[in-house]
């Protein structure tokens, strides 16, 4: 089996399980939507200083996780919004740093930003 059919593979049954999940199943994880909302800020103050974009942040409780993108032509951070990058990407679990044909592009998934509700 190849990477690629190895990873397809993947993808197929993680789909197939995502379909089987209801989002009435899942209930919001205050603790990490707060971190959520943290991270999402920073890169929001980061887009406005430097003429960056976030995307639209999408949440699907089924899904469990939230994440952020932004993409920058230049993500330049100075003074005191070094430590406040260093504090949020603490709350992810996930980052991924892309260089494009306009610039980069930060993704950061922060986990469990729903939970299943206790039955």
């Amino acid at each position: 089996m190849t990477n690629e059919e190895y990873v397809r593979r993947i993808t197929q049954l993680y789909d197939k399980i995502l379909s089987m999940r209801k989002d009435d199943d899942y209930v919001v994880n205050q603790p990490q939507m707060d971190k959520l909302i943290e991270v999402l800020n920073f890169f929001l103050d980061a887009a406005r200083k430097s003429n960056g974009k976030v995307e639209p942040v999408k949440l699907t409780p089924k899904e469990e996780h939230g994440g952020v993108t932004a993409t920058f032509i230049v993500f330049d951070i100075i003074g005191d919004d070094i430590q406040k990058y260093c504090d949020v990407m603490r709350y992810t679990s996930a980052i991924t740093i892309d260089g494009t044909e306009d610039g980069i592009c930060i993704s950061v998934t922060v986990p469990e930003v729903f939970v299943p509700v206790n039955k």
